[in-house]
C-alpha cells in the first residue's frame, strides 16, 4: 500500500471512532417497547449493545495498529499511538462490561457467534492481532492524563497528606533516571547468560518423547546386535525355502506343467510393460483433469508454479514492512536531530522576545494581583501557574443549579448498581470520550486537510517542529524569568518598611530545614516496597538491581524462553456455542480463538502498554490450566516474546536445591519482583503450579525445600504488587485438581482453560503438522477420518505423532507413493490420550475456580422452590435434637 492509502484508512478510522463516539449513548434513549428510562431495560439489550460496539471498536483498532505500523511519517506516528492506546484501553473496558452483563454472569468466556450471524460478519472481525510495536524498541511516548476518581479517604490526619503532597512535588523536581531500553535490557541479559551459563541461547523445554526409551549406551548396543542377529536369520531361512521351492518345480518336468518357470517372450514383455506405462500415464492424465475442473470451480486452490512461488505475497509483505521499518528508523533519527537543531535556532533568534514576552505575561498578572487584594505584594509565583485552575465565581443562578445538579447525582447514587452497570463507569467513560474528541480535533487541525503532494518521502514538517519545541524552550527560561520577577517583587517591598529583615529571618529559617531533608536518603524506586513483605530488607543489602539479576541468572531463575507468536497458537472459531451453551449446567469449552482474544485481552494488552495497564480491568496473576499438550507453555511463550518482557521462572524444576538456606524463599521471590519492576514490562512465570499449592503437605527433613516453600512469599508480594507496574504472575498447570482449590482462588485473579482441541481445528492441525514436518496432503488423504480418530488427544500428542512418522526415509518414499492412514494409527496410540475422568476433574475446577457452582446451586433452589429450605431446617432440627442427647 502506497502513503496516501493509510492516510485515508487513518482518515476513515478517525471517523468511524467519532461517529462510535455518539453511539455510546444509544441506551439512554427509548427502545422498541418505548421504555425510555436505561435502569429498567433487560440485561440482554444492554449485552447486545456493548457487544455491537465492542465489534466496531476492534474494527477502528485494526486500522489504527496497521497504520502505526506501516506509515514512515514520525509526526503522524506520534499523532496515532495516542489514539490506538485509548482505542485499546477501551476495547478493555467493553469487555469488562460485557462479562457483568453476560448470559451466564460474571464469566470471561464471551460468545458472539450469534450476533455475527445476525450482522452477517465473519468471525475473523473480533480476531484482535497483537500490537507490533510492543516487541520493538519505540521511541515514541504517550503521555494522556485522564480525570482521576476521586479516592476514599480518611478524614483524619490531615497534616500527613499535606506533607506528602510536599514530598510528591520535591520528588518531580528531582531529574529521576529512564528506564532501561530494550536493547539495553537484551544485551545485560544476553552478556549475563554468557558469563554465567555459557551461551545466549534460549533455554528450550524438556519433554518426555513416548517413543524412545531410557536405556544406556551398552543396552542399545546389545539390542542392535540381538535384532541384527534375528534379520540375518530370517534371510537364511526365506534363502532356503526359495532353493528347495526351485528344485521341486524343476523336478516336477519339462512338460510344460510349471507355467511361472517359463520365460515370457520379448513380445509378451514388451506388451505388459506397455500396459502398465500406459496405465501409470493415465491415471496421472485423469488426475490432473480432475484437479483443473476442481480449481475451475473454486472447489480446490490452484496449485503453485515457480512463478507463484516466487511472487508469494506473504513474503513480499514481510519484505516491504522490513523495508519501511527501516525507513521508519531513518525518519526518526532526523526528526529528533531536527528538534535538536531548530531549538538551538530558536534560541538564538527568538530568545530574547520568547524571555520578553514571559516577563511581561507575569508583570501584568503582577498588577492585576495588586488591585485585586488592595495592595499586597504577592510573595511567589505558584498562584500565577495555577491561575487556570481556579474557577470563575459563579453567579446565583448558576450556583443553585449547581446544587440542583449535585442532588440529582447523589439520589442515583443512593438507588443502587443499575445505573453503574448500565453505563459503565460513567467517568471513565467520559474522560475516553473527550480524548476521543481531542485526537479527532487533532487530527482535523494538523492532517485532514494538509497538501502533501509534494512529500513523497514523508519528511518531517518544520512549522510543527518549531510549534513543538517552543515549549520546552520556555520551560529552559522559566527558572531565568521566574528569578528576574522574584527580584522585581524584592524591590518592590525594600520600598517599603520592614519587609527587608524579615525575608533574610526566613530564608535562614528554611535553609535549615532544607539541609537536614538533604541528608536522608531515598531508596531507588525498585526498592518503594511496603515495608511488610518477606524478604525486602535482605535484598537492601545490595548495591544495585545488577547485581541482583546477575545472581538469578546464576541460579537459573532469569532466563530467556524461545521466540514464539500467539498466532502459532492455531485453532477455529465455534460457530454454534451460544446455542450449545446451557447455563443449567458448567460452561462449554472455550475455542481456540477465544483463547487467543482473551490471552490479548488480559495478558498482552496491559504489559506492553501503560496506559491500559492503568485504565483497564487490573489483573495480577493469570492461570493456564489444561491437559498436557495443549499449549499453556507455547502462549506463555508467546506473552513473553510479543511484549518483549524479561522472564523469571520460578517453576518447582528451576528452583529445586535453590536459596536452600534458612529464608532463601523470601530473598529468591523478594529478589525476582524487584528485578521485574526495575525491568518492566516482567513475567513471573511459574510452571506446574499445582505443586506449590499441594493438597497436603510433606513430612520430612526435606518438607522446607518442597516447592509448596513458595506459597507464602509468592502470594504476599502479589497482593502488594501495585496497578502502574506492568508485572504478571502466569502459572501453567495440567493437574489444577490436585492443589487446594481455595488457595488457587486466592492467587489467580483470571483462568484460562485450554481444552483439547475440537474436530474443526483437529482437522486443520493436522494438516499443518504434516506440511510443517516436510510431508505432503493429497486430495485423497483421509483427514477427517484422522480428526475424529484423534477425539482426546492434544495438540502435543498429533505433533509428536507426525514427527515421528515423516521421518527423512519416510519422506524419500512419498515421492513414489502417497501417505497412508495406517501409518499413524500405531504411532498416534503410544501419545498421551484423556480418558472421561480427567474431564471431570476439569469441569469440577471450573466451576469452582469461576464461582459457576454457586450460581448452579442457586438455580437449583430457585427451581425446587422451598422443597430444598425445607430438607435443610429437618437436618437443623436433627442436629439439634442430637445436641439434646449427648446433655
Amino acid at each position: 500500500m502506497s502513503h496516501d492509502a493509510y492516510q485515508m484508512q487513518w482518515a476513515e478510522a478517525m471517523n468511524d471512532l467519532q461517529e462510535q463516539v455518539r453511539v455510546e449513548q444509544v441506551p439512554k434513549e427509548p427502545n422498541e417497547l418505548g421504555v425510555e428510562n436505561c435502569e429498567e431495560w433487560p440485561p440482554e439489550e444492554f449485552f447486545q449493545h456493548f457487544a455491537v460496539l465492542y465489534i466496531k471498536y476492534i474494527e477502528i483498532y485494526k486500522k489504527l495498529e496497521e497504520c502505526y505500523d506501516q506509515m514512515v511519517h514520525p509526526q503522524k506516528r506520534a499523532t496515532i499511538k495516542p489514539a490506538l492506546e485509548a482505542v485499546m484501553s477501551r476495547i478493555a473496558l467493553i469487555k469488562k462490561d460485557l462479562s457483568d452483563y453476560n448470559p451466564r454472569r460474571g464469566s470471561i468466556y464471551i460468545h458472539l457467534d450469534q450476533l455475527l450471524f445476525d450482522l452477517k460478519y465473519d468471525p475473523s472481525v473480533i480476531e484482535i492481532p497483537v500490537p507490533r510495536y510492543f516487541k520493538e524498541d519505540d521511541q515514541i511516548p504517550v503521555d494522556i492524563k485522564f480525570k482521576e476518581q476521586p479516592e476514599k479517604k480518611a478524614k483524619k490526619k490531615k497534616g500527613k497528606k499535606k506533607k506528602k503532597k510536599k514530598a510528591a512535588k520535591d520528588d518531580e523536581e528531582e531529574v529521576k533516571e529512564p528506564p532501561p531500553s530494550l536493547e539495553q535490557k537484551r544485551q545485560l541479559l544476553d552478556g549475563l547468560l554468557s558469563t554465567y551459563c555459557g551461551t545466549d541461547e534460549p533455554e528450550l523445554e524438556i519433554v518426555h518423547d513416548p517413543f524412545t526409551f531410557d536405556m544406556d549406551i551398552i543396552d542399545a548396543i546389545r539390542m542392535i546386535q540381538k535384532h541384527e542377529r534375528g534379520r540375518n536369520y530370517r534371510n537364511r531361512i526365506i534363502d532356503i525355502i526359495n532353493r528347495w521351492g526351485n528344485e521341486d518345480e524343476n523336478s516336477r518336468g519339462k512338460g510344460g506343467a510349471n507355467i511361472q518357470s517359463e520365460k515370457p517372450s520379448k513380445d509378451e514383455s514388451c506388451i505388459m510393460f506397455q500396459k502398465l506405462f500406459k496405465g501409470i500415464v493415465d491415471r496421472k492424465r485423469i488426475d490432473q483433469i480432475r484437479n483443473e475442473e476442481l480449481s475451475f470451480l473454486g472447489m480446490a486452490p490452484k496449485p503453485k508454479d515457480l512463478t507463484d512461488k516466487t511472487q508469494d505475497p506473504i513474503k513480499k509483505a514481510e519484505e516491504t514492512r522490513e523495508g519501511r521499518k527501516a525507513t521508519q528508523i531513518e525518519k526518526m533519527k532526523d526528526y529528533e536531530n531536527a528538534k535538536v537543531d531548530l531549538k538551538d535556532e530558536i534560541k538564538e533568534s527568538q530568545g530574547p522576545e520568547i524571555q520578553e514576552s514571559m516577563l511581561q505575561e507575569r508583570r501584568e498578572w503582577i498588577t492585576q494581583e495588586i488591585q485585586r487584594k488592595g495592595g499586597a505584594i504577592p510573595t511567589s509565583l505558584e498562584d500565577f501557574y495555577k491561575r487556570d485552575e481556579v474557577e470563575a465565581p459563579l453567579s446565583p443562578e448558576e450556583e443553585e443549579l449547581k446544587k440542583m445538579m449535585e442532588e440529582e447525582e447523589a439520589k442515583k447514587k443512593k438507588k443502587g448498581k443499575k445505573e453503574k452497570k448500565a453505563g459503565g463507569d460513567d467517568d471513565e467513560k467520559e474522560d475516553i470520550k473527550m480524548k476521543f474528541g481531542e485526537f479527532q480535533d487533532g487530527f482535523n487541525d494538523k492532517w485532514a486537510t494538509k497538501d502533501e503532494t509534494d512529500n513523497f518521502d514523508q519528511d518531517y514538517d518544520t512549522e510543527m517542529v518549531k510549534d513543538e519545541v517552543k515549549p520546552d524552550i520556555q520551560k529552559e527560561f522559566k527558572k531565568e524569568v521566574d528569578e528576574m520577577i522574584m527580584l522585581e517583587l524584592e524591590n518592590i517591598k525594600i520600598s517599603q518598611a520592614g519587609f527587608k529583615e524579615k525575608k533574610k529571618k526566613k530564608k535562614g529559617k528554611k535553609k535549615k530545614g532544607k539541609k537536614g531533608k538533604k541528608k536522608k536518603k531515598k531508596d531507588p524506586e525498585w526498592l518503594n516496597w511496603p515495608k511488610k513483605i518477606p524478604g525486602l530488607k535482605q535484598i537492601k543489602k545490595m548495591s544495585c538491581v545488577e547485581d541482583l539479576l546477575a545472581e538469578l541468572v546464576q541460579m537459573g531463575i532469569a532466563k530467556k524462553f524461545p521466540a514464539q507468536k500467539l498466532s502459532n497458537f492455531k485453532g477455529d472459531f465455534n460457530y454454534l456455542h451460544s446455542m450449545m451453551d446451557d447455563l443449567t449446567v458448567g460452561p462449554q469449552d472455550p475455542s481456540m480463538a477465544l483463547i487467543r482474544q482473551l490471552v490479548t485481552e488480559i495478558c498482552i494488552f496491559p504489559l506492553g502498554s501503560k496506559l491500559v495497564k492503568d485504565r483497564a480491568q487490573f489483573v495480577r496473576s493469570c492461570l493456564f490450566y489444561g491437559p498436557p499438550g495443549s499449549g499453556k507453555t507455547l502462549v506463555a511463550h508467546a506473552v513473553v516474546h510479543e511484549t518483549a518482557s524479561m522472564v523469571f521462572d520460578l517453576s518447582p524444576i528451576s528452583i529445586q536445591g535453590r536459596y536452600s538456606e534458612k529464608g532463601g524463599e523470601n530473598k529468591m521471590v523478594a529478589s525476582v519482583f524487584a528485578c521485574a519492576r526495575h525491568f518492566q514490562p516482567a513475567v513471573v512465570y511459574i510452571d506446574e503450579c499445582e505443586k506449590v499449592f499441594p493438597q497436603k503437605k510433606k513430612k520430612g527433613k526435606k518438607g522446607k525445600k518442597a516447592p509448596s516453600r513458595l506459597k507464602k512469599p509468592i502470594i504476599a508480594w502479589k497482593k502488594k504488587l501495585p496497578q502502574k507496574d506492568r508485572i504478571l504472575i502466569i502459572g501453567c498447570s495440567s493437574e489444577p485438581h490436585n492443589a487446594v482449590k481455595k488457595d488457587m482462588r486466592a492467587m489467580w485473579d483470571q483462568a484460562i482453560y485450554f481444552p483439547f482441541p475440537d474436530f474443526s481445528t483437529r482437522r486443520n492441525l493436522w494438516k499443518d503438522f504434516i506440511e510443517k514436518c516436510n510431508g505432503t496432503v493429497t486430495q485423497g488423504f483421509p483427514l477427517s477420518t484422522l480428526a475424529h480418530i484423534s477425539v482426546g488427544y492434544s495438540a502435543g500428542s498429533i505433533y509428536k505423532t507426525c514427527k515421528h512418522v515423516l521421518t527423512d526415509y519416510r519422506i524419500k518414499q512419498l515421492r513414489t507413493r502417497p501417505l497412508r492412514l495406517s501409518e499413524f494409527m500405531g504411532p498416534l496410540s503410544l501419545t498421551h490420550c484423556a480418558l472421561d475422568d480427567l474431564y471431570k476433574d476439569y469441569r469440577k475446577f471450573t466451576d469452582f475456580i469461576t464461582k459457576d457452582d454457586k450460581r448452579q446451586a442457586a438455580m437449583k433452589a430457585a427451581e425446587n422452590g422451598d422443597k430444598e429450605d425445607d430438607g435443610k431446617k429437618g437436618k437443623k432440627g436433627k442436629k439439634g435434637k442430637k445436641g439434646k442427647k449427648k446433655k
